[in-house]
């Protein structure tokens, strides 16, 4: 073998060392990008669920008064999370009892500020309820005004919240250690001018591209599970 054949040779060797741990790279990163999307998921579907099971309580449907509970739907939102994650503590806690007593007058006006609570012991999950939520925390430039015209007002709003560390594999090579995912969702339990009881109803948080959505389960007119049509004032909403 000639010293130009073993040169070459020497230098195809590197490159494709080099190519192999850049793809070994690059698939790690990829899986733990996997993991991180599932992890997103499944909060999702918690913070979706444990939204639903506030707005039922703050909607006034857990009290023959019919008024908003916030401490209930607060309780409520938390027993939810610890029965969707299977790594949830079934110890956390939160102090529910500093949110108003009711969603309506006295005990919680127009301008009431925003109260956020943390949960504690709740590791590996970081659990935020915020009680009422102001228009300017579901500001959307895509409708008109900034909120639709049925999202109702802070009183009849509670925001679950979730934040969870994955711990990476690959990714540490390049000097991320942990990738952290977000999860929200925004119920609103306010009466409702075409059903004779409050009905809690998700507001859609990314209202954009979503076209017209419009549907109608079982049932006929208002009954069944409506999807709200979105437009310039009115934002999504899903009824339960």
């Amino acid at each position: 073998m000639t010293p130009r054949l073993r040169s070459e040779r020497g230098a195809s060797l590197v490159l494709i060392s080099i190519v192999l741990v850049v793809l070994m790279i690059i698939t790690g990163m990829v899986m733990d990008l996997g993991i991180q999307r599932n992890t997103r998921r499944t909060e999702q579907t918690a913070a979706d669920a444990a939204a639903i099971a506030a707005g039922h309580h703050l909607a006034g449907r857990s009290n023959q008064n019919l008024l908003g509970d916030p401490r209930t739907a607060c309780l409520a939102a938390l027993e939810s999370l610890k029965s969707s994650l299977p790594d949830f503590p079934a110890s956390a806690t939160m102090p529910c009892d500093s949110l108003p007593a009711s969603s309506v007058t006295p005990d919680c006006t127009d301008t009431s500020a925003k109260t956020s609570l943390s949960a504690t012991g709740s590791g590996p999950w970081a659990v935020t309820i915020d009680y009422p939520v102001p228009a300017a925390d579901i500001t959307d430039t895509n409708l008109a005004g900034g909120v639709g015209t049925a999202d109702g007002h802070r009183c009849e709003r509670m925001r679950v919240a979730l934040e969870h560390d994955d711990d990476t594999s690959f990714s540490r090579i390049m000097g991320i250690s942990t990738l952290t995912t977000r999860a929200e969702a925004v119920v609103k339990g306010g009466p409702e001018t075409s059903r004779t009881m409050s009905v809690p109803a998700f507001l859609l948080l990314e209202r954009s591209n979503c076209q017209v959505l419009w549907n109608s389960a079982s049932g006929s007119g208002s009954d069944g599970v409506i999807v709200r049509e979105v437009s310039a004032d009115e934002g999504g909403r899903i009824h339960a």
